[in-house]
Parts: C-alpha cells; structure tokens; sequence
C-alpha cells in the first residue's frame, strides 16, 4: 500500500520495476539451487542436518555465497528498469538480457567451486545421518 500511495500515477510502471529487480534477486539464487540439487547432491540431502547450523552442511555455504554475488554483478551491465540501465543493455537497444545471464554464471561458477567439495563423504554422512528417519528415531 505504502509503495501504491507513493508512486501515484506512475504505480504500473514502478511496480513494474519493483518485480524486475525482484527477479535479478532470485535469479542467481534459482540457478545455485538448480545446480546444487542436480548436479552437485543429485537429490541426496540429510533431512535431519539441513536446519543444524553445526551439521554436515554449516550456517554458511560460501560457494553459493560467491557465486550468488559473482552471478548478480555479472546481471547488472545487461539490465534495464527505470532505475538503472546497464551498459550492454544501453548498446542493445534497452533489451534485458540479464537473466539467463544471471543464471548461466551463477550455476557455471557454483558448479567449478563445487568441484573441491568432498560430496562423496557427505553422501555417505546423509545416508548414515538419516537411516532411522523414516521411523522417526532419528536424532
């Protein structure tokens, strides 16, 4: 409501712009998940260590941190809202293209930091972690 009373005659336009750069957020972050859960776990997460800050997965994951960050400075020359227009966008005629950017170098950058993870030991800790889940004993 606070954002319609500001914007007046313009609230179309600017709520228009409020839901692009809500897409820039979450465009990285998509792309980090997607890849995390496909190509990196395969589907294979501990159900019992994903809210355990001192788990097997930590309070942070600085790989998707990184390439979170990586991903969204990358989306920024190639966007275009009324509140900013990126060089490469500015060049191409005011098309936004910065999201399949956005996502192709977030997934591109988590995936080569992934490669230093030890995934086989974690599968092994999910499978030993959850083993008494489905009867409810877990810990």
């Amino acid at each position: 409501m606070l954002l319609a009373y500001v914007a007046d005659e313009n609230f179309v336009k600017e709520f228009g712009d409020f839901l692009a750069v809500l897409l820039y957020l979450f465009t990285p972050w998509t792309a980090i998940n997607l890849v995390d859960f496909y190509a990196v776990r395969h589907g294979k997460y501990s159900i019992s260590e994903i809210f355990n800050p001192n788990g097997i997965y930590g309070r942070w994951n600085w790989r998707g941190i990184g390439s979170y960050i990586v991903g969204f400075a990358v989306m920024l020359p190639f966007s275009n809202t009324g509140l900013y227009t990126g060089y490469f966008a500015e060049q191409l005629g005011g098309a936004d293209i910065s999201m399949p950017i956005g996502l192709a170098v977030s997934a591109l950058v988590y995936l080569w930091l992934c490669r230093s993870q030890n995934i086989q030991s974690e599968l092994t800790q999910v499978r030993a972690l959850d083993i008494n889940l489905e009867n409810g004993t877990a810990h």
